[in-house]
């Protein structure tokens, strides 16, 4: 139940003798009047210093001031109880008042014993309601921030914690979303594999932490060269690379693929156990699949791992396309 000696009542009536038979029987039950009005701007100025718990609100007041709106001028404001005063009970009235405050109305004349329980049933509701919208905010809340966790979850799960990049679970859910765009659409898939040369002797020589570092870089270079916002890029293991591009053709893919290849030489790693050159470099093998003629996406990683096995034989850091 609610503790009395907690409440302050803001009185808005317009029949002043009215006014202070409600203070009085008020302070009798052990409520604290915070104020008399009973007009809007005195109204509302009280509100505002007060801060009342409760308005008790005549329908009608002076000047005309039209009660209703006055209260939902003050729940606009903030979140407080409202009670209405009324000597007109018709429905339309009352539909209007209730539809800016459903606690309660008090239809004159009317007893203390009926004023002191309608306040108390009103305060009660009130607190009730709010606790329901805390509750209601904080689980909204509290379902964001797990839909928030999963998805970062989700993310994590299909990252490489290396590089930063999708990882070879990202990559299969990327070539396969890709494909089926690429089949509706009827646009071409560029497929580029991309392999560090030489690797296991940079690792031997300089040793893993250098060579962690160098499939960072190599990674960078990979973001900086595939930049749309559809081009996927991707870890697929150890020290090979995949780089999807959506919509691109033959050539599109050669150009990209040559970049690749260009940028990851022009950092200058040195690698002086290399016989491709004296610095880390990269092979590439690379084609533009049409997956509206074929439901087999693995045929594209496949000849564009051919591709990069070509590149390799022919001397690495270089691109090669596949068939």
């Amino acid at each position: 139940m609610t503790n009395v000696h907690e409440v302050k009542i803001l009185v808005v009536e317009d029949e002043a003798i009215t006014a202070m038979d409600i203070e009085t029987e008020l302070s009798g039950m052990g409520y604290r009047v915070c104020g008399i009005a009973d007009d809007r701007e005195s109204a509302l100025a009280l509100f505002d210093n007060e801060q009342p718990d409760l308005v008790l609100m005549d329908i009608r007041l002076a000047r005309g001031d039209n009660g209703i709106a006055v209260a939902s001028e003050m729940v606009a404001r903030r979140d407080v109880a409202v009670i209405f005063l009324t000597a007109h009970s018709d429905a339309g009235t009352l539909s209007r008042a209730l539809s800016v405050s459903p606690l309660a109305y008090i239809v004159k004349p009317f007893g203390a014993r009926e004023l002191r329980t309608t306040i108390e049933v009103a305060i009660d509701k009130h607190r009730k309601d709010m606790e329901i919208r805390e509750l209601a905010r904080r689980l909204k809340a509290s379902e964001a921030d797990l839909v928030a966790a999963k998805e970062a979850l989700a993310e994590l799960a299909v990252t490489d914690p290396l590089t930063g990049l999708r990882n070879r679970r990202g990559l299969d859910q990327a070539l396969d979303r890709e494909w089926r765009r690429g089949g509706r659409d009827i646009s071409p898939l560029g497929v580029i594999m991309v392999d560090v040369d030489h690797f296991k002797a940079f690792n031997d020589a300089y040793g893993h932490v250098a060579g962690d570092d160098c499939l960072r870089r190599v990674a960078v270079v990979l973001r900086d060269v595939a930049t749309r916002g559809s081009d996927v890029v991707c870890r697929y293991g150890g020290e090979e690379f995949v780089i999807l591009l959506p919509n691109t053709s033959d050539e599109g893919t050669r150009v990209v693929a040559e970049r690749v290849v260009e940028g990851v030489r022009d950092i200058a790693i040195a690698h002086e156990h290399s016989d491709a050159a004296p610095v880390v470099t990269v092979s590439a093998g690379f084609v533009a699949a049409r997956p509206w003629v074929s439901d087999d996406p693995e045929k594209a990683m496949r000849q564009a791992d051919d591709a990069l096995y070509q590149a390799k034989r022919q001397g690495r850091n270089r691109a090669v396309a596949g068939d």
